[in-house]
């Protein structure tokens, strides 16, 4: 369980000494190049080494920065993203087996994951650079098929994985088990396998309930199940959650954070269960969380 705690440094920590960071901006988005750019002069200032993936270095001119994809994870101490809610997860997924410190700027809409705003980057750079951070581990759910009897492809989400039936109009006919023990079995358009970071996405809108995202438990929520007693079901970060098909529409698809995705085919039989790493958030203040649901979904 220590593992999963919250983890919480104090100023002048270790981390502090962090000299080569690694930007994820999302260029497509209006306005992130110009802020990528403009931290990009303040962290260098501050004497930082800065590392972009190569294509997004020609983009921004400056290719100077570019490297490889797994040369720059292989290098960086802390993440940084540029985008919404998106980009974090992106690039969560990417430092997650270094267990590479990440936090967002928010240039999104919800920005429910993101530390900051846009114009707090320089405040953020001297706090990062003065060590008055903390770090907070979120758990993250892994999922991988087994297919004629062979381990097939894994899928990591920080919010969460989905099996959805695609464009079919057939619904998927499941079965779940749980630490080998048959708990459901149901109809259903598909089904969400959820941390406390994913509740408050995909998950809620299909009548999940918030969780507190310290929590270390995942949760399953059914996708417009047919049927009265489909309910979401909570269990522990330990549990073992095997999802096997009685009925699997063609185009049937499972998905990580809504980004990745696998095909899925008649007899596949899905383990879910929490990743052995983290993402490790840089956490710059003390948020109550029920302050920030409340300033997120206020004015949706």
């Amino acid at each position: 369980m220590a593992k999963y705690k919250e983890r919480r440094q104090a100023r002048k920590n270790k981390e502090s000494t962090m000299k080569i960071i690694g930007l994820f901006p999302y260029i497509k988005r209006a306005r992130v190049a110009d802020v990528t750019l403009e931290l990009i002069a303040i962290l260098e200032n501050a004497g930082y080494d800065v590392l972009l993936e190569a294509e997004n270095s020609a983009e921004l001119g400056r290719k100077d920065l570019g490297f490889p994809l797994q040369e720059m994870l292989d290098r960086i101490e802390v993440g940084i993203a540029l985008g919404g809610d998106g980009t974090l997860l992106q690039a969560a997924r990417l430092l997650r087996r270094k267990q590479t410190p990440v936090f967002g700027v928010n240039l999104g809409h919800m920005g429910f994951l993101t530390e900051i705003d846009d114009h707090d980057i320089g405040e953020a750079v001297r706090r990062l650079q003065a060590g008055e951070f903390y770090l907070e581990d979120r758990i993250m759910v892994e999922a991988k098929i087994q297919r004629d009897g062979k381990a097939g492809e894994t899928l990591v989400g920080l919010n969460d994985i989905v099996i959805a039936k695609g464009t079919s109009p057939r619904m998927l006919r499941m079965e779940i088990r749980i630490d080998g023990h048959l708990t459901a079995g149901f109809a259903a358009d598909g089904l969400i396998v959820t941390t406390p970071t994913g509740s408050t996405a995909y998950s809620l809108s299909a009548g999940g309930p918030v969780l507190e995202p310290r929590l270390n438990v995942l949760m399953l929520t059914p996708i417009c199940a047919h049927s009265i007693f489909a309910r979401p079901l909570v269990v522990g970060r330990d549990a073992k959650i095997e999802i096997s098909f009685t009925s699997l529409p063609g185009g049937a698809m499972m998905t990580a954070d809504g980004q990745e995705g696998i095909r899925l085919q008649e007899g596949d039989v899905i383990g879910c269960y929490t990743a052995p790493q983290p993402t490790r958030l840089v956490r710059f203040q003390e948020r109550s969380f029920y302050d920030l649901l409340k300033e997120r979904f206020r004015d949706i």
